[in-house]
């Protein structure tokens, strides 16, 4: 019966749990894969392994697996595989905890083809740009959830440019360095990438494959169509008039935060009101009230308002204060890069 540390075994896990689906459409893909050498989790558009030696093959539910390691106590657990199928694991140490989790049975061609996604056959890996992370994830704002499958679902690779858009947000970032690259990564897989951190990629038929420091390996199916990059550049680089956002907008922006509406931080938007020398941030959920603060700023133009993510606007303030509005849009513009346009909110 192998014995592995607990806390080794979770952290592998923790790593292929962004690959686990939420909803169970098939057995597998709410699984994780126990190898002989790794963990493995696959959904049909994201594959992750991670190097762990388990000893056992066996697959089995990862909410569940989760659970009951974070439930033992002990530095060790042992594990086995009984002739009936059941992953048994035993807490090691002076106190004893037991569970047991029926498996799943994998075709073997599943089983081989998870396990290799392909990276045996990879000879040549390319480093990724040094900024590639930093633009994954600003871009990462500007996908939308309605568009599966398209290129606004995810963060679009052409060149020396990663690009996204909502409709409603467009977002442009400069590499360091061009990647051979001409395809759409998606939000999920991008969300993915960001929490493994890879530092190495190649591609391999419509499948981006990555893996980082330790050696744990990310493959993300890959969307054809990208943004129009022409159209991108005409958004983001239209003329308008600069402004000065005021230093004290930080602390009103995290005052108007504590009711921002939406489920996620991606999601989560309050409305920041310009007029009269006045900047208000404002966040409201109808159910539950309002919060607002008040920063006093230079501005003389016409009255705006533009829906923004407090989490974003605070990342962006934190590299620039400046802003261009145009008269349809506020557009910020970084020295990392990063060039982003927000449609005016119309009430």
């Amino acid at each position: 019966m192998p014995t592995l540390n607990r806390n080794e075994f979770v952290e592998a896990l923790l790593t292929v749990m962004p690959g686990v689906a939420k909803k169970d459409i098939l057995p597998l893909f709410t699984q994780v894969v126990l190898s002989d050498d790794c963990l493995i989790s696959y959904n049909d558009e994201i594959m992750i392994r991670s190097p762990f030696k388990t000893g056992v093959n066996c697959s089995v539910p990862a909410s569940r697996l989760a659970a009951i390691l974070n439930k033992f106590s002990s530095e060790e657990v042992a594990v086995d595989l009984t002739s009936d199928g059941t992953l048994t694991l035993q807490s090691v140490g002076k106190s004893i905890a037991r569970a047991s989790i029926k498996t799943t049975a994998l075709e073997q061609s599943i089983l081989d083809m998870i396990k290799s996604s392909e990276i045996a056959s990879i000879t040549e890996w390319e480093k990724l740009p040094g900024n590639f992370l930093e633009g994954l994830d600003l871009c990462l704002i500007s996908t939308s959830k309605e568009m599966f499958g398209e290129w606004m679902s995810g963060v679009s690779v052409v060149g020396d440019n990663l690009a996204s858009s909502d409709d409603f947000r467009v977002s442009l970032f400069a590499l360091d360095s061009p990647m051979d690259l001409n395809a759409t990564i998606s939000a999920e897989a991008a969300t993915a990438m960001k929490l493994l951190a890879p530092t190495h990629f190649a591609v391999k038929g419509n499948w981006l494959h990555t893996y980082n420091k330790d050696n744990a390996f990310l493959g993300s199916r890959l969307i054809s169509a990208v943004a129009p990059l022409k159209e991108v550049k005409k958004i983001v680089y239209a003329p308008g008039t600069e402004i000065r956002l005021p230093g004290k907008l930080l602390e009103q922006i995290e005052v108007a935060e504590v009711l921002s509406e939406g489920d996620s931080v991606y999601d989560q938007s309050i409305k920041l009101s310009i007029a009269n020398g006045k900047f208000i941030c404002r966040g409201e959920i109808a159910e539950v009230g309002w919060a607002e603060g008040e920063a006093f700023g230079e501005y003389g133009g016409p009255p705006v308002v533009i829906k923004i993510s407090p989490k974003f606007l605070k990342e962006i303030i934190k590299h620039s204060y400046n802003m261009i509005l145009t008269e349809r849009s506020a557009i910020f513009v970084l020295e990392n890069g990063f060039k982003h346009s927000i449609s005016l909110f119309l009430e």
